[in-house]
């Protein structure tokens, strides 16, 4: 740790009038705005000293230690498996059974550990009181393998089955305490009794025993209360559509979405929860603990723009570096500044761990024929517009006048990861393992809105296009997205020899982790990986904010990484400090 604060101390420069701000400078400018003591110990401070550098130093290295323990914890996964186990799901129970090795190595392929799989079997009030099939947590997957092979299809008799009951046995298990990770992924043909559970006769007119519901069910809002309280991630295995109207209802106590994954065709059990296991531990690990997340109004509808105002702003672009050179030795990025106009919708439609992002518009005056018509009245008349996302922290500054701060170092950042994944394609182009396949990053800019006497700062990147979902390639531990599809293992393959390459080609210096992005074309119609929000990794630099973990995230990437053949067709080597720890 000494090390790192005297290279760090030993880069720092004062803010001299004329004299561009450098990355050092911004990096501690962007923890002081963050940290209330900070700000309130440094409050008026007009350049970077190095007791400042010293205190924001020392808050560092306290939140990489945290937020490494929260990220291995969320790659301890707890997983319990509830399944209708009437006499309709005999293909579905034998697929679990043939399956369930499968979806272990699966997981662990990601990096991430078992901490306990579990199971629940449930059927109907008409097959006995005590109508379920309990595996309380166990670490060892033959230890399931074993208790499933006496679970057979049988019984159920009316249409609906104890679906209530059955999610309640399993959010009542003793769950580990060690598993950051905690996934409930259930697989029935059929809702519950009642209609406020979203079944009963008025709905599927075949009978219902109980169509008031059961007496001895747990009401809903009790349930998904225990569910939030154990922060138990519930994914649905969709078979029918039966259960459509159930998981709307239980969005409704949940407080969010259900996610559903499609196993009409049993052979799919292994993927879905594969798939849903990955979906968890991004969120947790990118969540690092915080839980903000469930309390954010969200709106992911488009917004009517006729009805948004139009601010005026400035947009601010970074040039790429120029070199290696010029990002080990921290030149500043030359920046350019045009005015614009933006719309932005007037609430966030998602959201990570520290931004909120935000549908927007930026509107044009332009020499063409088509003219926008959906902007406010009163607005100056613009004649072209382009969609793009605007993303906002989410902790507000504790001192405004530093906020720019904290945008630049994620600007730089991006800028930085899209000037290496030139150098990779470039590499990789000339190699006998060159790919179709190119990593591209979008470039984001940074927003000034004039609002209210003052200003708001947002990150502004063009839009996705197409309906292509985004993908979590890895993370900025030792995560990798584990997949059955080859093209998808081919774009894994890159990203992790992306990463690799990126650490030796800047010479031990740094590494861009945390790739998540689309599959998209670029002007030349190649396909591209259109990747956003990487981190870097640079250690005993204070540098590319929050998500640099500096050598812990490198080790952490080295522990789990296996070369591939673009490694080798590279000529990328595993360095000696993997095999050290």
């Amino acid at each position: 740790m000494a090390a790192m604060r005297g290279a760090m101390e030993s880069s720092v420069t004062t803010g001299k009038p004329g004299k561009r701000t450098s990355p050092l400078e911004y990096a501690v400018l962007a923890c002081v705005a963050e940290d209330a003591e900070l700000s309130h110990v440094y409050a008026g401070a007009t350049a970077v000293s190095s007791e400042m550098t010293k205190a924001v130093c020392h808050k560092t290295t306290h939140s990489i230690r945290s937020a490494v323990k929260a990220i291995s914890a969320a790659q301890k996964v707890s997983i319990c498996f509830v399944l209708d186990t009437t006499g309709s799901m005999a293909g579905h129970i034998q697929g679990v059974k043939n399956q369930i090795g499968q979806i272990v190595t699966q997981i662990r392929s990601t990096g991430c550990k078992i901490a306990g799989l579990a199971f629940v079997g449930y059927k109907d009030w008409c097959d006995g009181a005590d109508h379920f099939e309990r595996l309380p947590f166990v670490s060892d997957v033959t230890a399931l393998e074993n208790f499933l092979s006496s679970v057979s299809p049988k019984g159920g008799g009316d249409f609906p089955e104890d679906v209530v009951g059955g999610l309640h046995n399993a959010v009542c298990l003793e769950w580990p305490q060690n598993g950051g990770t905690r996934v409930l992924f259930h697989i029935g043909d059929a809702p519950p009794h009642g209609r406020t559970g979203g079944g009963g006769q008025h709905y599927h007119n075949q009978g219902d025993d109980h169509p008031d519901g059961h007496p001895s069910d747990v009401p809903l809002n009790t349930l998904f209360q225990k569910i939030r309280e154990k922060e138990i991630d519930y994914y649905f295995g969709k078979i029918n559509g039966h259960c459509d109207d159930m998981l709307k209802i239980f969005a409704r106590h949940y407080g969010r979405a259900i996610p559903q994954y499609d196993t009409s065709n049993p052979a799919s059990i292994a993927s879905s929860v594969s798939k849903s296991v990955m979906e968890s531990v991004s969120t947790r690990s990118a969540l690092a603990g915080d839980r903000r997340r469930d309390e954010l109004p969200l709106d992911k509808s488009m917004p009517k723009w006729m009805m948004v105002p139009v601010a005026s702003c400035t947009v601010m672009k970074l040039k790429l570096p120029a070199s290696v050179k010029a990002i080990v030795d921290m030149e500043s990025l030359e920046q350019t500044v045009t005015r614009s106009y933006l719309q932005v919708a007037p609430r966030p439609f998602d959201h990570g761990s520290c931004r909120l992002a935000f549908y927007g518009r930026q509107l044009f005056h332009r020499d063409v024929p088509s003219v926008v018509t959906d902007v406010p009245r009163g607005s100056p008349g613009f004649t072209a517009s382009d969609e793009v996302v605007l993303k906002q922290f989410i902790k507000p500054p504790t001192d405004v006048k530093l906020n720019r701060s904290r945008y630049m170092v994620d600007l730089e950042t991006q800028a930085v990861a899209a000037f290496l994944g030139d150098c990779f394609n470039e590499r990789l182009g000339r190699t006998t393992a060159a790919s179709p396949i190119r990593l591209k990053f979008l470039m984001a800019k940074l927003a000034r809105l004039e609002e209210d006497g003052g200003y708001r700062f947002m990150a502004m990147e063009k839009k996705f296009r197409g309906t292509e979902a985004m993908v979590k390639y890895t993370n900025n531990y030792s995560f990798v997205r584990a997949s059955d599809s080859d093209e998808m293992n081919i774009r894994c393959a890159l990203a992790v020899t992306f990463s690799h390459f990126t650490h030796e080609h800047t010479n031990g210096y740094c590494m861009v982790t945390d790739l998540q992005g689309i599959e998209s074309s670029d002007v030349q119609g190649r396909d591209v990986m259109l990747l956003t929000d990487p981190a870097i990794h640079c250690p005993g630099v204070l540098r590319f904010g929050k998500t640099n973990m500096q050598q812990a995230g490198i080790d952490a990437f080295y522990k789990a990484h296996k070369c591939t053949k673009y490694c080798a067709a590279l000529g990328l080597r595993m360095p000696s400090i993997s095999l050290e720890k």
